[in-house]
């Protein structure tokens, strides 16, 4: 993606085209709560993990977002890639994204591997 944004902004003489001072968010569109983030670390390393259950009151001190997810369009704006609205894993324009709970499984692996070697 920054080799595109890059790229984009060398190949046009545009003002409204150079990357100076722009901030490009670039995330998954896929969505996840922390709740869901931890069953599912739970689902992959085999960790029971029915004691956690949601929380829907925010913590007290700083006010908090639940959905945290970044907005991208910006950046999908400056490429001219549209975004594909809730398409879930699936493209973002020309971006494939891996879906969170491959990359998780991926993340996880070395991790897993500790607890099994120790059973």
């Amino acid at each position: 993606v920054i080799r595109m944004i890059v790229d984009h902004s060398l190949s046009s003489s545009s003002p409204s085209r150079s990357v100076g001072g722009q901030i490009f968010h670039v995330a998954s569109p896929q969505r996840c709560t922390k709740y869901e983030l931890v069953k599912l670390m739970g689902e992959i390393l085999n960790i029971d993990t029915s004691h956690i259950e949601p929380d829907s009151e925010p913590p007290s001190g700083a006010a908090r977002p639940q959905n945290t997810q970044l907005d991208c369009s910006q950046t999908w704006e400056f490429l001219n890639q549209g975004q594909d609205q809730g398409q879930g894993d699936q493209c973002q324009g020309s971006f494939q994204f891996t879906p969170l709970r491959e990359g998780m499984e991926q993340a996880l692996a070395p991790f897993k591997s500790m607890l099994t070697d120790t059973e």
